[in-house]
């Protein structure tokens, strides 16, 4: 082997070691929007420790709104620097994956079509019909995807997460708190928080009495 395929052989197995990045053209702060939240959006390693919630004590330790601006930038110092401390929280949510859909362009990810991220409605209950999973989405919350986790994880594509919904299947997704205060305008109609799960950093799935890898 020569010098030049060694280095391609030790580029390749750092990046491996190294877990998923951020795509090289595009910074944490993404390219517009809120810089603040971007870079939340944009974490890469997983939190060290995580606390299993349901549904009902997620909604109980995380209160859905909290009356916000839609910017960080315009948050008082005392609520950027509350909110900063929530966001280090690490959570693994239980319940039912209900629906899973890509979602536009961001500024997160430099409005960049190929690297979208997929979003999940994770709900307390399963249910037996597309129809009845979108109107249950009212008292979902919200897990997302980003495009590094999807680099990451062969599995988390969205046709085998379509799938996984409508298999009704019991669900543990672990990442960090989020608080999205761009959308107060689709708490109860699509979700129940502005507190959601991003990024998410594991997907478990409950088969024959154990939480098993996605």
């Amino acid at each position: 082997m020569n010098k030049r395929s060694r280095f391609g052989l030790l580029l390749c197995v750092a990046a491996l070691l190294s877990g998923p990045v951020l795509a090289a053209s595009c910074p944490p702060e993404g390219d517009g929007g809120d810089s603040i939240a971007n870079r939340q959006k944009n974490r890469v390693l997983p939190p060290a420790s995580v606390t299993d919630m349901e549904i009902d004590r997620f909604l109980q330790s995380f209160t859905p709104d909290l009356k916000l601006p839609a910017v960080r930038s315009q948050f008082s110092a005392e609520a950027l620097s509350a909110m900063e401390s929530r966001e280090q929280q690490g959570v693994a949510l239980l319940g039912y994956l209900l629906l899973a859909k890509q979602s536009g362009t961001e500024a997160a990810h430099c409005h960049d079509r190929k690297r979208r991220s997929l979003e999940l409605w994770i709900g307390k209950l399963p249910e037996s019909t597309t129809a009845r999973s979108k109107a249950a989405r009212a008292s979902a919350v919200i897990a997302t995807v980003t495009p590094a986790g999807q680099d990451a994880h062969i599995r988390w594509r969205l046709a085998d997460l379509r799938k996984l919904a409508r298999q009704g299947a019991k669900v543990r997704i672990s990442g960090w708190a989020f608080y999205d205060a761009e959308h107060p305008e689709l708490l109860g109609r699509t979700r129940v928080s502005l507190w959601q799960i991003q990024p998410v950093t594991r997907i478990e799935v409950w088969r024959n009495g154990a939480w098993q890898e996605f």
